[in-house]
């Protein structure tokens, strides 16, 4: 089965996986989970999206095989991993990250 890399992946993943995805993990510094999580995102990213400092390269007509990763072991993880960090930012918590990344989630989804 595919799945998407391990490697940066937020340790909060790890947990949630080892439970049997029974309950969302505790995330004490919302800040450090969405740093890894946004650099997790872009090392999953097809090749051809990096290099472009810290933005994602946005192009249609290229092969999104990289992203092509359903179920629990795919995408499900970064949908749930973007919801795990709204949930830790609170109702006061700066979203300008956040919504940034999801911007980005939404257009690489709708490209696959």
């Amino acid at each position: 089965t595919k799945r998407l890399p391990a490697k940066g992946r937020p340790a909060e993943v790890g947990w949630w996986i080892g439970r049997a995805r029974a309950r969302a993990p505790t995330i004490s510094n919302a800040d450090k989970f969405g740093s890894t999580l946004k650099q997790w995102w872009s090392s999953v990213n097809p090749a051809w999206r990096r290099g472009g400092g810290n933005m994602l390269k946005r192009q249609e007509g290229e092969s999104w095989d990289a992203l092509q990763v359903p179920g629990v072991n795919g995408m499900l993880g970064i949908l749930v991993c973007l919801k795990w960090w709204r949930d830790a930012l609170g109702s006061e918590g700066p979203l300008e990250e956040w919504d940034l990344l999801v911007d980005d989630v939404a257009w690489a989804l709708g490209q696959i």
